[in-house]
């Protein structure tokens, strides 16, 4: 966006919205030019939100099936997990202890499944594909387990592990922000409340590999112009040890030479269609 503005003078305009805007967003856009968020639109939720804490001795499935038999015959609960081997074993186990059916929310399956199944049952499990990209019609109770499974890069032993952490503060705020929007809701944390937590999820770009983002980059530019190149206009750049092992894994697969030139092999890999990885483009 930075650098298409040069082309069409000042006619582009990025239009950002979210039930759970930040305002450190404003801030962020603010460092680039002050005409940015000339104007704000305030967003509240509709309906009050309650947070209540579970039963002593109460696991997450009686707790399910506490808020089943309150709950109206078109009202929602949402369950957010860690990982999708969680909401398998938990859609299981519910079945099997309490005999009750929910369904699965996440990231494998189509736009069109997720939203028929929003539409139609009541009890979901989910990771983070439920925050922000469905919208639930009659949801009541949001059950959250406050933590997340995510894949980080180590660019020191260039291996990457599914770690577990803590969900940051705004991915919690957006979790509780599912309710609230067409009627009163009920915020269920299965978590400490005192345990430490980020206030945003450290961005994605600074703990993924990035040789597909360097090669694509470098493909797209005119001048072939690389991530380190480009980093000078991300919001939050990665670490220079990321930086340096993209630039050699580029090396390493044929596909660069002497750090700025592409090999005869690159030239061919960058006409072919995007399989997903370099690896499966060279193969």
């Amino acid at each position: 966006a930075k650098l298409l503005q040069l082309d069409f003078e000042g006619k582009v305009k990025v239009i950002l919205s979210s039930a759970t805007l930040d305002n450190s967003v404003q801030e962020l856009f603010q460092k680039f030019n002050n005409d940015y968020f000339a104007l704000k639109i305030e967003s509240t939720l509709r309906f009050p939100v309650h947070t209540s804490r579970i039963k002593i001795n109460e696991t997450m499935f009686d707790l399910i099936e506490r808020l089943k038999k309150d709950c109206k015959k078109n009202e929602q609960i949402l369950c957010f997990v860690k990982s999708n081997n969680d909401v398998t074993q938990s859609i299981d186990l519910l079945k099997q202890l309490k005999k009750i059916d929910a369904f699965p929310l996440i990231e494998l399956q189509s736009s069109i499944v997720q939203q028929k199944l929003v539409a139609e049952e009541q009890i979901f499990f989910s990771t983070t594909v439920a925050q922000t990209s469905l919208t639930f019609p009659s949801l009541k109770y949001v059950i959250d387990t406050g933590i997340i499974n995510i894949p980080i890069y180590d660019p020191h032993t260039d291996t990457t592990v599914l770690t577990q952490i803590p969900a940051s503060h705004s991915t919690i705020t957006q979790r509780k922000g599912r309710l609230g929007r067409t009627q009163r809701g009920e915020y269920f944390p299965l978590y400490n409340s005192h345990v430490k937590r980020l206030d945003f999820p450290t961005p994605q770009i600074c703990q993924t590999e990035l040789s597909n983002v360097d090669f694509a980059l470098r493909k797209s530019s005119e001048e072939k112009d690389s991530l380190e190149t480009f980093k000078q206009w991300l919001p939050d750049q990665p670490d220079q040890a990321i930086i340096v092992r993209a630039c050699d894994r580029l090396k390493k697969l044929g596909i660069l030479v002497d750090g700025k030139q592409f090999t005869q092999k690159g030239k061919d890999i960058a006409q072919l269609p995007d399989f997903g990885t370099l690896e499966l483009s060279t193969s």
